[in-house]
């Protein structure tokens, strides 16, 4: 669970580095949206430092237990960065998509992963 004033790494190539999150509803958790601030930036692309922006949350370090009893957790926390219509604004992620994912059938983001499960 990720609470607010939390710095996060973005696995895309929207330009974003790092983020700080700003607004979500009580804690974000793993496939929440929650609102960002872009932080640190990798060369001129789509993002600036201070730029607002959401962003879908793809990895935390908790230990997320599914309903199967299955559980994960990550290294890091990561996140991915959405538009004002929910779209992501990047056109290559890097790294995991979970099956958290499927469920809340985002299936253009999955489709921009390489691996889901």
């Amino acid at each position: 669970m990720i609470i607010k004033g939390t710095k996060i790494l973005v696995s895309d190539n929207s330009g974003g580095q790092i983020t700080q999150l700003i607004n979500s509803h009580g804690q974000a958790k793993l496939g929440n949206i929650a609102k960002v601030s872009i932080k640190k930036v990798k060369g001129r692309k789509r993002v600036y430092p201070g730029f607002l922006c959401y962003a879908l949350i793809m990895q935390v370090k908790n230990k997320h237990v599914r309903k199967d009893g299955s559980a994960l957790k990550f290294d890091t926390n990561r996140c991915i960065l959405l538009d004002n219509k929910k779209l992501p604004i990047a056109s290559k992620l890097t790294g995991f998509s979970t099956h958290e994912l499927r469920i809340k059938k985002m299936t253009k983001i999955i489709s921009l992963t390489r691996y889901c499960f």
